[in-house]
Order: C-alpha cells, then structure tokens, then sequence
C-alpha cells in the first residue's frame, strides 16, 4: 500500500485510538498509562510537503539489480528560525542510507536469510522489505532526533515512540540535540510508482539528473498521499497525536473534519534544511 491511502476520517475513529493508545504507552516496568488523544490535523505547506519527498527521491532511493526500488528513512533535528521551525535533516543519516543504497546495488537479490544478514552487517541498519520496496533505516540517532521517516507505510506504522522520547517525557534528564524535549513527528515517503519509474536507474550519485525529473514531474510528486506524518507530543498524563497533511488534503476533507469537531492548525514547520553532529544547522532555500 501506498504511503497514507486511507481516508482522514479513519484517523478519528475507535479503531485507530486504541492502536494509537496501544502503541505509544511507556509500557516495559513503567506502571504509568497516558490518556491518549487524536487532535485536529496539522497543515503544511504543499510547497514543504513537495520538497519533504523530492529530498528524499534524489537522496534517499536507489535500485537493487533487479530493478527494484529501495528507499531510506532519514532523521533529523527541528530547531527553531523565528517562530517557525526546519526540518533539519542529520547529514549522518543520509550518509548511511546512501551507504546502504551504494552496497545494496551491488547485489544480486538473493532470498537467502545469510545474505540479508551480511548486508545488514555490512550496512550497520536492519533491512526490511516493505510496499515491494528494500527499507534501510537511515534513523540512527534516535536519541537526537525530533522526526524519522517511516518510509512508505500507513498512519497505522506512524504510531512508533523510543525510549529516550518516554524517559523525556517522564522527567528523565537524556543528553540530547533534540529541539523539541517531549515531541517527535514521524513521517513518511510514499512508494510513488510513477515517479520511481522516471528515475529508475538512478542512484543517489545521479542527483543533479533525479533534481531535473523530479522538477518537471512536481505535479505528481503528492499523488497518494493522504498523511504524510504524525506529530507525536507527551506531557505528564497524556500522549497527543496530530495528523501532519497538506493544504489541499484539509480543503478536500473540510466537511468531514467540520463534522468530527476538528479545527486544523498551522504547523510551525515552515522549512527543510540540513544539520549536523553538533546541532548545527542550515535552511534550504529552494528544492523545487
């Protein structure tokens, strides 16, 4: 399944609030249980949300021998520029997905579990295989990260936490960069086919030729997605879950949200960018 395709309303029903409560509690010997909630969606820019996945298709996908797409999960920090925020996006995990994606493409596919584990060991990052797609978890600093990317999956596979998160939450001093001490958006890349088909080939080393397709393709880079991430905040009692979409998904879903008592909010999330090992960090001025 494509990233996101699911209807915005699916998201406010009982269903997906136990899941959500289910997956994101402490659990382990935390005898603590947060009231959990499903707010109104959050709103980016289609501007944002276009340069969130054109990033990600020029940096973060390549192609196994077979031809099939493999796609990395990238992180990062979300510091503050005036009263908007960046997604700034650590340089260390790029480096690993592109690593990954660099030796992946030397290999045959081969089912064998051995081959997949020396590729793993080769890779440092677990391996899966989701949506027809090879999965390399470029997430590697969780510790340090406001957002991860859960590349092309459901709101359903959003719904993830880590521990440094919780023991933040609970009052636990953690040495971090994070920007944002008890939140973390989870987003995603949708598996695009049309758009993967135009860059098949491509490596990341093939940016500048990946920039130019994406560019003439911008029209398409959105198809399929619905939600492109979950915004994720705990506080003493209760864990908060907003639905990240676009300007177009909340005109196209006024009425339903209307209905449902929801009032979308403006993200603070204005601008991509990159940052590296020590926080440092810079804005992108233009990708599409």
């Amino acid at each position: 399944m494509a990233a996101g395709i699911m209807h915005l309303q699916d998201l406010y029903n009982d269903d997906f609030m136990r899941e959500a409560a289910a997956r994101l509690q402490p659990g382990g010997s935390s005898p603590r249980q947060c009231t959990t909630r499903i707010d109104a969606p959050e709103v980016v820019s289609e501007q944002l949300a276009c340069n969130w996945v054109a990033f990600n298709y020029t940096w973060a996908l390549g192609f196994r021998k077979d031809g099939s797409l493999i796609l990395g999960e990238i992180g990062g920090i979300m510091p503050s520029v005036g009263d908007s925020k960046v997604l700034a996006i650590a340089t260390a995990s790029v480096d690993r997905v592109e690593f990954g994606i660099q030796q992946l493409g030397t290999y045959d596919n081969d089912p064998k579990d051995d081959t997949l584990r020396t590729l793993e060991t080769k890779i440092e990052r677990p391996l899966e295989q989701r949506s027809g797609a090879t999965i390399i978890n470029g997430n590697i600093n969780v510790a340090h990260y406001d957002f991860i990317t859960k590349a092309a999956c459901t709101p359903h596979n959003m719904l993830v936490t880590n521990g440094y998160l919780l023991w933040q939450a609970m009052g636990a001093h953690v040495l971090s960069q994070k920007a944002l001490p008890n939140e973390m958006y989870v987003l995603t890349t949708p598996h695009n086919m049309v758009l993967a088909s135009a860059l098949h080939g491509m490596g990341p080393d093939q940016w500048e030729r990946k920039h130019d397709i994406i560019k003439k393709n911008k029209g398409i880079v959105l198809d399929g997605i619905t939600v492109i991430g979950m915004h994720i905040t705990y506080d003493s009692i209760s864990v908060t879950v907003r639905p990240v979409i676009t300007e177009q998904v909340a005109d196209n879903n006024a009425m339903v949200l209307k209905d449902k008592g929801m009032v979308p909010m403006r993200s603070h999330v204005q601008h991509l960018g990159q940052s590296d090992a020590y926080g440092n960090f810079g804005v992108f001025t233009h990708i599409l």
